[in-house]
């Protein structure tokens, strides 16, 4: 964490869907980014980098099925940096899980929805295929 002489203003940095994280003490990085999942992939991760938080900031992801209705959300995921300090950079993520789960029954266009602060800061469309339908052809 840095001092604030001024105050920096939060910054949306990255968003990616990947199938694997690679996680080091306080950070991740994405390992198999795509758009692409099957039915047979343990899950799907949404992975954020934030830049310059300072104060309370709140991240919430919805899990937007092949209907078009919310599949799953993760409520509201609080970050905080000390009164008086900020942080240069902050990684977050929420996972689906896909295989053995519901989700692994509804293949499609699925959408993941980002919001910081209730406010709507990545929205990006994502499929997971039917492995094993796949494989019957």
């Amino acid at each position: 964490m840095k001092d604030m002489t001024t105050v920096p203003s939060i910054k949306f940095a990255e968003a990616t869907l990947t199938k694997r994280l690679y996680v080091k003490e306080t950070t991740a990085v994405p390992i198999e980014p795509t758009l692409i999942f099957t039915t047979e992939d343990s899950e799907a991760i949404s992975y954020v980098k934030l830049k310059n938080l300072a104060g309370e900031h709140k991240l919430r992801w919805d899990w937007i099925g092949p209907k078009g209705d919310i599949y799953s959300s993760s409520g509201d995921y609080v970050m905080s940096a000390t009164r008086g300090r900020y942080r240069e950079e902050v990684v977050a993520w929420h996972r689906l899980s896909i295989r053995g789960d519901r989700a692994s029954y509804s293949p499609g266009e699925w959408e993941i929805r980002v919001y910081l602060d209730d406010v709507l800061i990545i929205q990006k469309g994502f499929t997971i295929y039917n492995e094993k339908a796949d494989e019957a052809h």
